[in-house]
C-alpha cells in the first residue's frame, strides 16, 4: 500500500498540495506558533494514516473469521469489536499519537491541542477505509477503551490515564477548540480537503496493492501526460491535415491579432473564418499574459470554434507547467461528451489508449493496445482498473460525476480525487444548471485550484460571471477574450439569425394557440423554401414534452406538411432514434425537415437548420435554441421566430433567473446584442443579497458545514440536479448499425440468435443472468459496464414519483422492478402506450421534459 501511496505522491506532485493546505489549515489558529513544527507533525498523521489502516489485522477474531488462518485458533470474545479491523486500527492510531503530542514539549496547549483535533480527524479515513461512505463520527465508550488496551502492547505502547482520558472526552475537546479557531473558510476548507485526499490515497492504493499483491497485476502507467506527449500533441495539433487552419493560427499569431475589425464586417464565409481564427489568437495572447492564473473565462459565440480554442489553450497550459499532466473535459450532457470525444480523437491524433469517454451510454471502454489482445482476460482486468481509476491522459465526463469527485463523501468518487492535482479542467455550459448553486461551484473552483494546482477554463457562448458570487475569487478570473463583445455584435455572428418576437406581441407574453402556430410554421418554412432551391429545415421547440407531442401529432395529421418529413426529439426518444434524426439532417436525406423538439436539443446536438420556433423559457435557453440554426453562418434570411405557449413556471419557478422578470425591452435587445452580462448581473446581485442576510439560508450556512466536518451535508446541499429519476425498458428490436462492434462481439459471444436486429427482449435477459450470477469479480463488472452501455439504447429516465412514473407503472413488470429499480415496459406496443418514432405517447397523461 505505501508502495503504491508513495507512487501516486509523486507522480501527482502531492507533496506540494499537502503543504499548501496544511500550511493553509494552521491559520485558523492565530495561537500556533511554531509553525514548521506543527505542521510536520499534521504531515506525519497524514502519511502515518495510511500506515497504521490495516494494523487492527492483528485482532485474532479477523484473521480466524474473515482470513480463516490457522495459525489462530481461539477467539477473543471479550474485545467488544468482534472481528472487526479498522475500528482497532483507529484506535492505535489514536493511541500512540496522542501519546507523542502529549510527550511533545516544547509545543503550547493551543498547538497540543490543535494536533489533538487533527489526529482525531485523520483517524476517521482510517475508520472508514472500507466503508461506501467516508464521514466524521468515531467515537469510543470505557469499555471498548479498557477492552482493546491488550492490542496496544503488540505495538510497544500503552493506554495512559492521559489519552484515556482524551479518547473519552475527545469530541468534547474538537466542539471547544475549534470555537476558538477564526472562521476562516479556506482553512477549514483544507482541513476538509485534506480528509477527502487521504481517503482517496488510502482507498486508491489499497485497491492497487491488493490487485497486485492477490492478481500479480502491477500498475506501471497512471495515464499521464508527458513531455514526449506534450510534444507529440502540439505537433498534432498544428500539423493536422483535416486542420490545417490550427497551424496556420499558431505560425501566425501576432498576423490575426492585428486584424481589424472594421474589415470583417461583411457576412461571408471568409469573414467568418477570420474572425474565428482572431478569436483564438486573442484567447492565446490573453493567456500567454497571464499564465500563472489558475482561472478563465472562455466566452465565444456559437459557431465561434469554442472547442477547438479550448484544445489551442489547453496545449499552451501544458507546455507552460511541467507539473500538468492530465485533462479533464466536463459537460452537462452525454451528446456533448460523446461528439467532444470524438473531436479530441480527430484533432490531437490520439486513440482509446489516451482518452475516455465516461457516461452510463458508454458501455466498457476498450484501448486500442487491449483490443489487439483479443480481450484476453488479464487485459480486460488491466482495462477495468484503468477504467475505475480514469488513467487516461484525457477523460471526458459529466459536471455531476466531476463535482462529486470534488465535494462527495462517497468511496467511488474520492478514488479519483489524488487524480485531480495538476489537471487542466474545462468546464463547458455551466449555466445549464440552477443559480442557487452558482456560489458553491466558484468557492469549490477557487480552493482547489489553489491547491491542487488546477487550471479551470469555464466556457460557454452565454456564461455567468460566477466570481462575483465570492470575495476570494472575485475578479481573479481571467476572461481569455477580452474584446467578446466585438465578436458577439459582428454580423457574422450576430446575424446569423433574426430573432422575431411578433407572435409574443406588445406585452411580449401573448399565447398562442397550437393550430395557429403551425399555421405560421407552414407560412414561414415555405416561404424559405421558395427562395432556397424548395429546401426548408425547420426546428420548433416546446418546454414541455407532451406539448411537443401534441404539436408532432398534429402536424402529422395537416396534409400542408406532406412534404415534410417530420421527427420529434423529446426525453423519452430513445438514443438510436435521436442518432437517426441527427443523421437525417446530417446527411440532407430529406428536402424538407420539420424537427418538433424539447430542451433536450439545445446544447450537444450539433445541427444546423434554417428556421427556428421556441417557446420563450430563460434567455440562455432561448440562445442555445438558436445556436442550432444557421450554425455556420452560410445561409440568409435565417430566423428564429419566440412564442408563448406553456407557463414557464412550471418549469423554472424557482430559478433565479425565472424569478428576475426582464422588460420586453431588455429582453430583446439581450438576444438581439448578446448583452448576457445585463441578463446574468441582477441574478448575481440577488445571490450576493442573500448570502449578506442573516435571515435567508445562504452560503454562510452551508460553508459552516466544513467548519462542523460535516462532509454528508457538504455533499448532499450541493446537488446539480436535485430530481430523483426512474429508468424504463423498452424491449422493442434495434437495428445493429446503432451498436458499435465491440458491443456485437459482445452480444453475440452470448446468444447465438443472431440477427439484423437486437432484440430488447434478449438483451434485458443478458443483464439479468450477469446481475444474478455467479463469477468472477472483477469479470462480471466488465461485464456490468459492457451491457450498461447497451442497455441505454433501450432506456429512458422517468422522474421517481411523478405522475408520469406511476402511469407507467401500469404496464411494468412489478418483480423486475423490485429486483433491478427499471420500470420494464410490458405491452408497451399492444396499449400503444410507446413508439420508436413518437415515444411515450399522449395516452399516457404527463409532462414529461
Amino acid at each position: 500500500v505505501m508502495d503504491y501511496a508513495s507512487k501516486l505522491i509523486h507522480v501527482h506532485s502531492l507533496d506540494a498540495v499537502l503543504d499548501s493546505m496544511i500550511y493553509d489549515l494552521i491559520k485558523i489558529n492565530s495561537k500556533i506558533e511554531r509553525v514548521e513544527t506543527v505542521g510536520d507533525f499534521v504531515k506525519s498523521l497524514f502519511v502515518n494514516a495510511l500506515i497504521y489502516h490495516d494494523y487492527g489485522k492483528v485482532n485474532e477474531n479477523f484473521q480466524i473469521d474473515k482470513m480463516q488462518d490457522e495459525g489462530f485458533f481461539k477467539r477473543n470474545e471479550s474485545n467488544t469489536i468482534g472481528s472487526q479491523h479498522s475500528i482497532l486500527s483507529a484506535y492505535i492510531f489514536l493511541n500512540i499519537h496522542l501519546k507523542k503530542i502529549i510527550e511533545k514539549e516544547n509545543l503550547s496547549n493551543s498547538e497540543k491541542n490543535f494536533l489533538i483535533v487533527s489526529t482525531y480527524l485523520f483517524a476517521n479515513p482510517i475508520l472508514k477505509h472500507h466503508s461506501v461512505f467516508f464521514d466524521y463520527q468515531i467515537s469510543f465508550d470505557i469499555d471498548k477503551i479498557i477492552a482493546l488496551e491488550p492490542y496496544l502492547k503488540l505495538f510497544k505502547n500503552e493506554l495512559t490515564k492521559n489519552t484515556k482520558y482524551l479518547m473519552l472526552n475527545i469530541l468534547n475537546i474538537i466542539e471547544k477548540e475549534t470555537r476558538k479557531y477564526k472562521k476562516d473558510e479556506s482553512g477549514y476548507f483544507s482541513f476538509y480537503a485534506l480528509l477527502k485526499l487521504n481517503f482517496s490515497l488510502l482507498t486508491a492504493s489499497d485497491y492497487y496493492a491488493t490487485n497486485d499483491f492477490m492478481g500479480d497485476m502491477p500498475i506501471k502507467d497512471f495515464g499521464l501526460i508527458d513531455s514526449n506527449l506534450k510534444a507529440k500533441l502540439f505537433d498534432n495539433f498544428t500539423y493536422n491535415s483535416k486542420a490545417p487552419y490550427n497551424g496556420k493560427l499558431l505560425n501566425n499569431l501576432d498576423h490575426y491579432n492585428q486584424l481589424y475589425f472594421s474589415d470583417l464586417q461583411e457576412r461571408n464565409n471568409k469573414n467568418l473564418n477570420q474572425l474565428r481564427q482572431k478569436m483564438a489568437a486573442e484567447a492565446i495572447t490573453t493567456l500567454r499574459k497571464n499564465i500563472d492564473e489558475k482561472l478563465f473565462y472562455l466566452e465565444a459565440p456559437t459557431g465561434g470554434g469554442k472547442t477547438n480554442m479550448s484544445f489551442a489553450c489547453t496545449l499552451e497550459l501544458l507546455n507552460s507547467d511541467e507539473r500538468l499532466n492530465k485533462v479533464f473535459y466536463v459537460f452537462p450532457f452525454t451528446t456533448l461528451i460523446t461528439q467532444t470525444f470524438e473531436s479530441i480523437k480527430e484533432t490531437l491524433q490520439i486513440d482509446n489508449d489516451k482518452v475516455i469517454q465516461l457516461h452510463s451510454k458508454g458501455g466498457f471502454h476498450t484501448s486500442e493496445k487491449e483490443k489487439d489482445q483479443d480481450g484476453l482476460y488479464g487485459n480486460e482486468k488491466l482495462n477495468y482498473i484503468n477504467n475505475l481509476f480514469i488513467n487516461y491522459p484525457f477523460t471526458l465526463l459529466s459536471h455531476i460525476k466531476f463535482f462529486n469527485i470534488l465535494k462527495s463523501n462517497g468511496k467511488d468518487a474520492n478514488y479519483i480525487l489524488h487524480r485531480m492535482s495538476n489537471s487542466i479542467v474545462i468546464i463547458d455550459e455551466l449555466q445549464t444548471y440552477d443559480p442557487k448553486h452558482w456560489d458553491k461551484i466558484i468557492f469549490f473552483l477557487h480552493q482547489y485550484s489553489k491547491h491542487f494546482n488546477i487550471r479551470f477554463i469555464i466556457m460557454s457562448a452565454t456564461l455567468p460571471k460566477i466570481d462575483s458570487l465570492s470575495k476570494e475569487a472575485k475578479g481573479k478570473v481571467k476572461a481569455l477574450i477580452p474584446n467578446k463583445h466585438k465578436y458577439f455584435t459582428n454580423p457574422n455572428f450576430k446575424d446569423r439569425v433574426t430573432f422575431d418576437f411578433s407572435l409574443l406581441g406588445e406585452s411580449g407574453r401573448k399565447t398562442i394557440g397550437l393550430k395557429d402556430l403551425s399555421n405560421v410554421v407552414y407560412r414561414e418554412l415555405e416561404k424559405y423554401a421558395s427562395n432556397n432551391d424548395n429546401s426548408s429545415y425547420g426546428l420548433i421547440e416546446f418546454i414541455i414534452k407532451k406539448s411537443a407531442s401534441e404539436f408532432y401529432q398534429m402536424v402529422n395529421d395537416d396534409t400542408r406538411f406532406n412534404n415534410y418529413e417530420k421527427f420529434l426529439i423529446s426525453g423519452t426518444i430513445l438514443e438510436p432514434r435521436r442518432k437517426e434524426i441527427i443523421e437525417a439532417i446530417k446527411e440532407k436525406k430529406h428536402q424538407k425537415i420539420l424537427v418538433i423538439t424539447t430542451q433536450v436539443i439545445e446544447a450537444g446536438v450539433d445541427i444546423d437548420m434554417d428556421i427556428g420556433f421556441k417557446d420563450r423559457s430563460l434567455v440562455d435557453s432561448d440562445e442555445q435554441l438558436a445556436g442550432r440554426v444557421n450554425r455556420n453562418a452560410r445561409k440568409n434570411d435565417c430566423k428564429v421566430f419566440m412564442f408563448n405557449y406553456d407557463r414557464e413556471v412550471k418549469i423554472y419557478g424557482k430559478d433565479k433567473r425565472y424569478k428576475k422578470p426582464l422588460s420586453k425591452a431588455d429582453y430583446e435587445a439581450i438576444l438581439k446584442t448578446k448583452d448576457f452580462d445585463k441578463y446574468y448581473n441582477p441574478v448575481h446581485e440577488d445571490i450576493n443579497k442573500n448570502n449578506q442576510s442573516e435571515i435567508f439560508v445562504n452560503i454562510q450556512d452551508y460553508l459552516s458545514h466544513f467548519r462542523n466536518f460535516s462532509f454528508r451535508k457538504i455533499h448532499e446541499e450541493f446537488k446539480l440536479i436535485d430530481a430523483q429519476t426512474t429508468s424504463v425498458f423498452v424491449p422493442l428490436d434495434i437495428e445493429r448499425k446503432w451498436f458499435s462492434k465491440s458491443e456485437l462481439d459482445f452480444l453475440d459471444k452470448l446468444n447465438n440468435n443472431v440477427s439484423d436486429l437486437v432484440e430488447g427482449e434478449m438483451v434485458f435477459k443478458i443483464y439479468k443472468n450477469i446481475v444474478l450470477g455467479e463469477g468472477d469479480f472483477i469479470q462480471k463488472m466488465i461485464d456490468k459496464k459492457q451491457i450498461a452501455g447497451i442497455m441505454s439504447k433501450y432506456m429512458f429516465s422517468v422522474y421517481a414519483d411523478s405522475k408520469l412514473e406511476g402511469e407507467l407503472k401500469q404496464y411494468f413488470d412489478e418483480k423486475i422492478f423490485e429486483q433491478f429499480g427499471i420500470i420494464y415496459l410490458h405491452g408497451w406496443k399492444e396499449n400503444n402506450i410507446y413508439s420508436y418514432e413518437g415515444g411515450i405517447s399522449n395516452n399516457i397523461n404527463n409532462q414529461f421534459l
